[in-house]
């Protein structure tokens, strides 16, 4: 079927698929457009349901992050005043310049 000398399947085409494609040939076209509409709308499906999956993930990962950093306890307050309270007492001060 396939050698040049024969074209068989120019015969084969041209006797049943050519007549049954020409026969179908707007009912294939519209089922061809509803399979494009069809793969389109599940994609826009599976695409909305991995951005709230991505979102859902993200947002557990922020909430565990914070909870680490809480269950870790405040972190110390750094001292905002230059002066020791002994420097600012003369009485500390001479007091501990006599016990050296």
């Amino acid at each position: 079927l396939w050698l040049p000398n024969t074209k068989g399947t120019t015969y084969v085409y041209d006797s049943f698929f050519k007549p049954y494609v020409s026969k179908h040939e707007n009912e294939i076209d519209r089922n061809l457009v509803e399979l494009k509409t069809r793969a389109g709308d599940m994609a826009m499906i599976y695409l909305q349901k991995a951005i709230n999956h991505g979102q859902t993930r993200f947002f557990e990962i922020l909430q565990y992050v914070t909870e680490q950093s809480t269950l870790k306890g405040p972190k110390p307050q750094s001292k905002k005043e230059t002066t020791t309270p002994e420097l600012d007492d003369p009485t500390l001060t001479a007091t501990k310049n006599k016990a050296n």
